[in-house]
């Protein structure tokens, strides 16, 4: 386990808690059909690696995003997540690409996982920065909207954010 001033290198599925053993399991078919017919992929605010990017790790999960033909939105969240240490948006979408090429190797580029990445206006709810240069090179489309609650500006407006994803669909 990394220590908490160490930042996640890495992220695997094991076969018991006692082990760091790696274990592989598949995607479910009827997941697969899901992904394939999918109106938005979204990657949604949380914890990255244990909410967000253990969903990559199921082999298969990552072929079925590349290969469904639909948006795919990253929104990242707002303010400090222990799990993200020193990592700035444009390194989270490529931790994502990292665990989706472990299904396709290298030939799959990051937009092929994340086309788009919602940002709010205002870039300092992101402590680690956004590298909006690093985002363009892997081309990633930006899009900067205001994100917040009104009364709560360190907190993502769920409406806001479902006028986006349906917006997308």
């Amino acid at each position: 386990m990394p220590c908490p001033e160490q930042p996640i290198e890495d992220l695997w599925l094991v076969r018991s808690s006692k082990g760091q053993t790696p274990a592989a399991t598949s995607i479910d078919p009827p997941v697969r059909e899901l992904i394939a017919s999918a109106d938005v992929i979204c990657y949604p605010v949380g914890s990255f690696y244990s909410s967000v990017a253990a969903n990559l790790l199921p082999v298969g999960v990552g072929r079925a995003i590349v290969e469904a033909d639909c948006p795919k939105i990253y929104v990242p969240s707002f303010g400090v997540d222990p799990e993200q240490r020193g990592q700035s948006v444009a390194a989270s979408v490529e931790k994502l690409l990292h665990f989706a090429r472990r299904d396709l190797g290298d030939q799959v580029q990051a937009r092929d996982v994340v086309q788009i990445v919602a940002l709010d206006r205002d870039q300092a709810h992101y402590p680690n920065g956004v590298d909006t240069e690093r985002l363009r090179s892997l081309g990633v489309d930006i899009l900067e909207l205001p994100l917040s609650l009104p009364d709560r500006p360190h907190e993502v407006d769920p409406l806001a954010l479902t006028e986006v994803l349906l917006s997308l669909a």
